[in-house]
């Protein structure tokens, strides 16, 4: 007996029943797992064949829906309480004959008590059951059902195909980066080497060929290495110069310095040279003001060397003002222009 028989209603767990047969298909074998609609054929006794497939299995799984025990026939009676009724006559089978009956509870359904159950069926109210979401964890009780079954019987887990097909492509995806790896080293071992070439007196290029003479080939890079050194003296020369002609505002490591309203200018050394200051005046009365430059909090009246600044000008309930200056020479006027628009 290695079996495993689902049975259920219809009426209430036939999705849950189809999809519960497809997991455990794929984790025993088609051949392992009877559920009615896929196991039966045309022309079969379907009482004998449920039978059949009753005294072959070792495992019982009854799906248990909210209307299990209240389902009722055309007169109106308790279907589970009919003698006649093919879902119960399967439970007491199982239970009668010592299967391991392993009850799945669907989404919220409640537990039959045994006071529900007809007295062939009571044995049920004393197990323990499974409980199945679609919408929830259903992965995770599908590998607990497994595992529950391999425990309980002799069923052993298959490898699904798309755990083969995964390993399958792991081993191709391998052999594709050797070939390429190797591909890439011959391509890389077969590349021609760069041809040599030295540089007359004249300026003209002459091509190696045949010989080389490795006393030319040394003068020719010493010639080479002297040009890229000139060359770069040159080029650090014109960038000093320009460096002189320009003040970067970025390049300047101290802050706007603050005078008193009755100094003009101010010099500050920076990096070993000294560059001229020019007093800068926000013309507005409040006191309740934040003023920031480039980030930097200053006060009404500061000092800033030549380049362009970013003013900020903040007040409590009022929009921000911003405002871009640029420090050339001395100007009581550069700030001019200041709105602070209520909010």
């Amino acid at each position: 007996m290695s079996k495993v028989f689902l049975s259920f209603r219809s009426e209430e767990s036939i999705s849950e029943a189809r999809n519960l047969y497809q997991s455990l298909k794929e984790a025993f074998g088609k051949e392992n797992i009877f559920f009615f609609p896929e196991s039966n054929t045309m022309g079969d006794k379907f009482k004998v064949k449920i039978f059949q497939a009753l005294e072959e299995s070792k495992i019982f799984i009854v799906l248990i829906g909210d209307k299990y025990v209240n389902i009722k026939n055309k007169e109106g009676n308790q279907r589970l309480f009919q003698a006649s009724d093919l879902v119960r006559q399967e439970l007491e089978y199982a239970l009668k004959n010592n299967m391991v009956v392993i009850p799945i509870l669907i989404e919220n359904a409640p537990f039959p008590e045994e006071s529900q159950l007809p007295v062939s069926l009571k044995e049920l109210a004393e197990l323990e059951f499974l409980r199945i979401s679609i919408y929830k964890g259903y992965e995770l009780f599908i590998q607990q059902l497994i595992s529950t079954i391999s425990q309980k019987s002799n069923l052993k887990e298959h490898q699904s195909d798309k755990s083969n097909f995964f390993k399958v492509g792991l081993i191709m995806a391998f052999v594709a980066f050797i070939l390429a790896l190797f591909v890439s080293t011959r391509l890389h071992l077969i590349q021609p080497k760069p041809k040599l070439i030295e540089k007359s007196s004249e300026g003209n290029v002459n091509n190696f060929n045949n010989k080389i003479d490795t006393n030319n080939i040394s003068k020719v890079e010493i010639n080479e290495e002297k040009q890229n050194t000139h060359a770069s003296v040159r080029a650090a020369t014109q960038s000093s110069n320009r460096d002189k002609e320009i003040i970067k505002p970025e390049e300047i490591n101290s802050k706007p310095v603050i005078l008193g309203p009755k100094e003009k200018s101010a010099q500050t050394t920076i990096k070993n040279e000294t560059r001229q200051e020019y007093k800068v005046s926000i013309p507005i009365a409040d006191e309740d003001l934040t003023i920031t430059v480039n980030n930097e909090i200053v006060g009404k009246t500061f000092m800033l060397p030549k380049g362009s600044y970013l003013i900020n000008i903040k007040k409590p309930n009022y929009h921000d003002f911003e405002k871009t200056i640029i420090v050339k020479e001395h100007d009581e006027n550069l700030v001019n222009g200041i709105k602070l628009i209520k909010k």
